[in-house]
This record gives C-alpha cells, structure tokens and sequence, in this order.
C-alpha cells in the first residue's frame, strides 16, 4: 500500500512522501536530516547529495589539532582547516576560488614554508 513505518512508532507516511516525525540527525555534519524513513532493519540505499564543494579525505592533513588542506598562495603554503573535515572522509571546503591544492609533500609542510608548482 505504499506505507512505510517512520523511525518514531506513531509516525505512519506514505514511503513517496516526507515524514514529519522528529528530525534524524546527520552524524558528519550535526544538522537535521528529514526525508524519507522506513522501518529499522528495512533493505534500501540512502543516497545523499551535498551541493557543497568537497576536499578528498586522503588530502586532509593535522595542524595544530585542525584538520585541513594545504595550498598554494603566492608561492607559499597557507593552511587551511576545515570545520567539518574528519580523517578519512570528504570533508565540504570552501576554498578561493582557484585554489591550488598541495598533493605531494603535504605530510612535512608547515604553513608558510616556501613551494613550487610543478606540472
């Protein structure tokens, strides 16, 4: 019939329709997620489409208890940490536009060390 048991036992919503039951929090980001819910346990695939651009999480580096990305400002490395970025994962960054991202070297750069670009 189309019905599907929303995460809160006194929800019931059509599967094509939103829930208003209370909110599922994002784990990564922290923010209320909504959409559509079926029962725990239930077969199905969550796809998940941020508009934001993302870093790759194998780029992101640790300084100063930050994680981020290094780039390339006036032939120097200027690092950027990232709010949200957690090891691993696709972290969203808002970069200049433009930005040259470090990709070799990355792991013993500090922030302000002099680079070259190399194609």
């Amino acid at each position: 019939d189309g019905l599907a048991d929303c995460w809160d036992p006194g929800c019931l919503c059509d599967a094509r329709e939103r829930c208003t039951s209370d909110p599922v929090f994002d784990v990564a980001g922290g923010g209320a997620m909504g959409g559509y819910l079926a029962r725990p346990g239930a077969a199905g695939k969550l796809v998940w489409r941020d508009p934001r651009p993302h870093v790759p999480g194998n780029l992101l580096v640790g300084r100063g208890g930050s994680l981020g990305v290094f780039i390339v400002n006036g032939g120097h490395a200027r690092f950027l940490p990232l709010a949200l970025a957690q090891p691993g994962r696709a972290s969203p960054a808002d970069l200049p536009e433009m930005a040259n991202i470090v990709t070799e070297g990355r792991y013993a750069l500090q922030d302000g060390d002099p680079v070259i670009i190399s194609e």
